[in-house]
């Protein structure tokens, strides 16, 4: 082997390690991007079947929020929304608080039967994601709101639920 040779696999070699790192650093940062993020003051979700419960036992209203993972709205009402101390205070003194992913397949017991998520959601009459349900004890819906909402009016929704039920 002559010294051209060497250089030339040499140089192949320093430019396959450069792009292997430069992909390894490339998904490394792209893999912290899509790790889920723990919501500081989120607020206590139960199941479904335990709301109902303790909601019988103590007469207080049950919220659900029916979302969709990849749902940018449900995102910013997660992120900027659930831990406002205002909505905390609301959902804690009136309400035990659900969530149900629309498109899960997994089982929740509803009025004595196992069904899936996506059946629940439909019972519900969800068309779009978010969707917001506030249920009484017996699992009746008295109230839904479709869509995005801001701090104040989840707050203006909350009130006036639970001053109905009072």
């Amino acid at each position: 082997m002559n010294a051209e040779t060497l250089l030339s696999m040499n140089r192949k070699l320093i430019t396959g390690s450069l792009i292997v790192l430069l992909i390894g650093t490339i998904s490394f940062y792209s893999y912290q991007e899509m790790k889920p993020e723990k919501i500081e003051n989120e607020p206590n979700w139960i199941s479904l079947n335990e709301a109902i419960d303790k909601a019988s036992e103590e007469e207080k209203l049950i919220f659900i929020d029916v979302y969709e993972e990849n749902c940018q709205w449900c995102q910013k009402l997660k992120r900027e929304v659930y831990p406002d101390p205002a909505i905390r205070s609301l959902l804690d003194r009136n309400f035990y608080t659900v969530k149900i992913d629309g498109n899960s397949d997994d089982r929740v017991h509803f009025k004595g039967k196992f069904i899936t998520q996506v059946e629940f959601s439909a019972i519900l009459g969800v068309t779009a994601y978010p969707y917001l349900v506030i249920m009484n004890p017996e699992g009746e819906v008295v109230d839904h709101h479709l869509g995005y909402t801001d701090v104040q009016g989840l707050s203006r929704f909350l009130k006036t639920d639970s001053e109905q039920e009072s």
